[in-house]
């Protein structure tokens, strides 16, 4: 199998990524806080979701890659296996249940059910936890060590998977079966148990001290039964004389109540006659004074409008002034007279002299044959009868121009006075209209005041210029008077119904104060000191029947303690038989799995070995258990690898994960993902390192992600 190229949409501080990978050696060189190890988790997350998704407490990767800055979350990788190429897609939601998964085949791009949402699991036949000890390689994290899935690869293969896993679930359960057995553990079932034993052997022996405290409450309880038959024959004594005495002392509370209610009506009375006495005349009704009130600001309004529309001195002599100019018919125009028009008698009688001329001057040329004085004289005639008919035409011109503007003068004039008139008339409408507004109002007020002054007469009272003091005084008046008619009646009322409801009405009238109420008195408060004492007795009875309730309950729980005690006895032996039982079984199945695992150690031991000699020169030193567990020969002892420096342990881990991964591959060789994993190395071992990628990286393709040059 092998990766051929990565799409980061939005992962972490990553966003629109894209890297393509070859078969052998990727070296992604980059400097810190590139984003070199949230590629290499993207790789991880794509293919095994997120680490801890569902545990509580502690950042959770999901919220650790969360988009800095927003945008889709997740992205693609293209990878081949067994010959064919694959599109898997993932994007990540707030939690597990929104994120998306597809896979594609990207020969014909079409959804592929090849592989599911578990498409590490089924790729690599290793769980999350196992993929980290051996294919994925942390920064800091190059230590590694064996787990179930990866036993199961080492010593089977992917075949005996199951059966394995199946192993290690009964002895996990007989591990949890053993230790919840413990006694020494006290949240153990037998722990338990044995708590719940001794807490009911604790309770057993209370049964002394309660039977004790019975005695001394029963004795409690029939003192107080003793104090209450006491209290009870008292009190049917002073009850007898109580109502002997309460009996004299209603007759004379009932008096006392007739007194007050009788000297409330007669005062009642009185104040409806004082109140009575106040009208001078008839006893007008609210509703009249209301009515009354309403025309007074019904009076307010008319006069009020009247004083608006009254025509001042200003314009009464207007409108005076208007209607003598209104009724006024004649025409005085201010126009000039007409012009004359000018009869042409010069013009005619020089024509006339002019034609005589012409004539003159034919006849001396006709008769004389003198032709220039003949046409001198015609011509001059013929000249001055030009001359004077084009003076005939100017002034017939004159007079119609002087004509024309005459009439247009008297149009203008005749409409300057009509719309003087119209003015005035408009003035004239004005006022009339105002002062009829005023007539009217004037009238309304003069009206509704007779109408006040009226109704104060009836009342026994003198109108004056402002009634409303007057009718605000007689409102007042008459709720007085009402509100005192209605006391009276309500006090009378009572006395009538305390007369009709009291048989014994002239006993109660002659009754007079016994005098005994002291003795009453006493009786009553001894009667309260009684109660007081039954109630102190009844509440320590109560009390009591209380205690003996628990009492009784606690008997109950002294029985049940003893048949729980047996109880507990019982399961507890049988459950010490099941643990010792249950711990041989255990011996049992770990002899049986180391044996099982031990006949496959050899090949991881030498593949171990072959890796870590490329790296260090002392890789005889190195042992492998039964449980594939490395440890290291020095001073003639086995040291544990925890024991070793930083740098050395991670030689042993790389060394440890590649022998895994041969030991695990079978077909499909897998990728291994290195994000600088020899921060620990010197630069000896360096270089070493730098081989050791050279080697792997000709079966494996290998993603190693470094931020330094010389570990390049």
């Amino acid at each position: 199998m092998r990766l051929i190229s990565v799409r980061i949409e939005n992962f972490g501080k990553l966003s629109n990524f894209d890297l393509e990978f070859n078969g052998g050696k990727n070296v992604i060189l980059h400097d810190n806080g590139y984003g070199k190890t949230t590629l290499a988790n993207f790789i991880k997350v794509m293919f095994y979701g997120f680490d801890n998704d569902g545990r509580k407490g502690g950042v959770k990767e999901r919220e650790k890659y969360k988009p800095w800055q927003g945008g889709v979350y997740g992205g693609t990788i293209r990878f081949e296996v067994s010959g064919k190429t694959y599109i898997l897609r993932r994007t990540f939601a707030d939690k597990a249940a929104g994120d998306e998964f597809e896979l594609r085949d990207a020969g014909t791009n079409t959804v592929s059910s090849d592989y599911s949402v578990n498409i590490g699991e089924e790729l690599f036949l290793l769980d999350a936890e196992s993929f980290k000890k051996a294919m994925y390689i942390g920064q800091n994290a190059v230590e590694t060590s064996t787990s179930d899935r990866i036993n199961s690869h080492v010593t089977t293969g992917a075949e005996a998977l199951e059966d394995l896993g199946g192993f290690e679930k009964a002895l996990n359960a007989i591990t949890d079966r053993k230790n919840n057995l413990n006694e020494r553990r006290k949240n153990s079932e037998i722990g338990k148990l044995k708590e719940d034993l001794e807490e009911a052997k604790r309770e057993i022996m209370k049964e002394g001290t309660l039977n004790q405290s019975y005695r001394n409450l029963t004795e409690k309880i029939n003192e107080c039964r003793g104090k209450l038959e006491a209290l009870k024959q008292e009190e049917e004594g002073l009850f007898g004389k109580q109502g002997e005495l309460s009996k004299k002392k209603d007759l004379a509370a009932k008096k006392k109540e007739f007194d007050l209610l009788n000297n409330a009506a007669t005062e009642a009375n009185k104040k409806v006659s004082g109140y009575k006495a106040e009208f001078k005349g008839k006893i007008v009704s609210e509703a009249e004074v209301e009515g009354m009130l309403n025309k007074n600001s019904d009076l307010i309004s008319a006069e009020s409008a009247a004083n608006a529309h009254k025509l001042s001195d200003e314009e009464l002599r207007r409108l005076d002034e208007l209607e003598r100019m209104l009724s006024d018919k004649s025409d005085e125009s201010t126009v000039r007279p007409a012009p004359k028009h000018r009869k042409p008698i010069v013009e005619i009688i020089g024509m006339i002299s002019a034609a005589i001329a012409v004539i003159a001057g034919i006849a001396i040329i006709l008769m004389y044959k003198n032709y220039l004085e003949g046409g001198l004289f015609a011509g001059i005639g013929l000249a001055a009868i030009i001359i004077f008919i084009v003076l005939m035409a100017s002034g017939k011109n004159k007079y119609r121009m002087a004509l024309s503007s005459y009439e247009a003068e008297i149009a203008a004039e005749k409409k300057r006075k009509e719309e003087i008139r119209e003015l005035n008339e408009a003035e004239h409408s004005r006022l009339i209209g105002k002062k009829k507004e005023f007539d009217a109002e004037s009238s309304e007020a003069l009206k509704i005041r007779g109408e006040i002054t009226e109704f104060l007469a009836s009342a026994g009272i003198t109108a004056e210029a402002n009634p409303m003091p007057q009718l605000l005084s007689l409102q007042d008046l008459i709720e007085d008077y009402g509100h005192a008619i209605e006391v009276y009646e309500e006090a009378d009322k009572k006395l009538k119904s305390f007369i009709d409801n009291t048989p014994n009405i002239e006993e109660v009238k002659s009754c007079e104060d016994s005098g005994d109420n002291n003795e009453l008195t006493g009786i009553n408060d001894r009667l309260t000191e009684i109660s007081h004492e039954k109630e102190g007795i009844n509440a320590d009875l109560k009390v009591y029947d209380g205690n003996m309730d628990d009492l009784n309950k606690l008997f109950e729980g002294i029985e049940d303690a003893k048949s729980k005690r047996d109880s507990l006895d019982e399961e507890i032996t049988a459950l010490r038989n099941e643990a010792t039982v249950i711990e041989k079984t255990e011996e049992f199945l770990l002899k049986a799995k180391e044996s099982f695992i031990s006949r496959y150690t050899a090949p991881v031991l030498d593949a171990f070995k072959k890796y870590y000699g490329m790296l260090a020169p002392d890789s005889d030193k190195f042992l492998l258990d039964a449980n594939i567990n490395i440890t290291k020969e020095e001073l003639g002892a086995q040291r544990e690898i925890e024991n070793l420096s930083s740098g050395n342990r991670d030689l042993v881990g790389l060394a440890l994960r590649m022998a895994f991964v041969d030991a695990m591959t079978r077909n499909e060789t897998p990728f291994i993902i290195m994000d600088d994993p020899f921060v620990n190395f010197d630069t000896v071992r360096v270089e070493a390192a730098k081989k050791f990628l050279d080697e792997i990286s000709k079966d494996y393709q290998v993603i190693y992600l470094t931020c330094y040059e010389g570990r390049r």
